[in-house]
C-alpha cells in the first residue's frame, strides 16, 4: 500500500541537509533523533522566536497577522503589512513560511505584493537561498507576480536583502 505524504517544511529542511533524510522524512520514517539533532532543532526554535521578535520590533504599529492560511484573495487584498508564520497548503504541500512583508511601493490597500522572509542567523548559503526562492515561488503563484528579492532576518540587526534568481535551484547535498 502506497501512502502519499505532503511535502512540509520539515521535509524541505531535511532534504536541503541531506537528500536521503528528506526522502525518509517524506516517507514517514522518522527514526530516533540524536542528541545533536535535538539540540539543533531546539536552537533553531529559539532563533526563530528571537528573529520573530526582531521583525515585530521593526513593524510596531503596522497591521500584523500570524498563523494564517495564505490564499490568493488575502495577498491580493494587501490588508496585512506583515504576515508571520503563514501556511501554503494544497493536496501536495503544507509549508510554513517564516514571514511575508508587504513591499513598500505598493502600500495602498488592494495592491498586495509581498516579499518572503527567512529567519536565519549566520551566513546565507545555497540551502537558505533555495528555501527563500521556494517561498518566493509559492507566493508568486498566489499573488501573480514574483518577488525579485527576499529578506533574511536574524535574531538581531537589520534584515539582509537577497536578490532572487528566476526559477528554483537546489544545491547538492549528501
Amino acid at each position: 500500500m502506497v501512502t502519499t505524504s505532503k511535502v512540509t517544511r520539515e521535509v524541505l529542511d531535511n532534504y536541503l541537509r541531506c537528500k536521503t533524510k528528506g526522502f525518509l522524512t517524506l516517507a514517514g520514517r522518522r527514526g530516533i533523533k540524536s542528541d545533536h539533532e535535538r539540540w539543533r532543532i531546539e536552537s533553531a526554535e529559539r532563533q526563530r522566536l528571537r528573529a520573530t521578535a526582531n521583525l515585530l520590533l521593526r513593524y510596531r504599529g503596522y497591521q500584523v497577522s500570524e498563523g494564517v492560511n495564505l490564499r490568493a484573495s488575502r495577498l491580493r487584498a494587501g490588508v496585512d503589512d506583515l504576515i508571520l508564520h503563514g501556511r501554503v497548503e494544497n493536496g501536495l504541500i503544507s509549508i510554513n513560511i517564516d514571514a511575508l512583508v508587504k513591499a513598500e511601493p505598493l502600500t495602498t490597500l488592494g495592491q498586495g505584493h509581498y516579499i518572503p522572509v527567512l529567519f536565519h542567523d549566520g551566513a546565507v548559503h545555497a540551502p537558505q537561498k533555495s528555501l527563500i526562492e521556494l517561498f518566493a515561488l509559492l507566493i508568486s503563484e498566489l499573488q501573480e507576480s514574483a518577488p525579485k528579492v527576499g529578506l533574511v532576518c536574524g535574531s538581531e540587526g537589520k534584515p539582509a536583502t537577497i536578490h532572487l534568481s528566476p526559477g528554483l535551484t537546489v544545491p547538492g547535498t549528501c
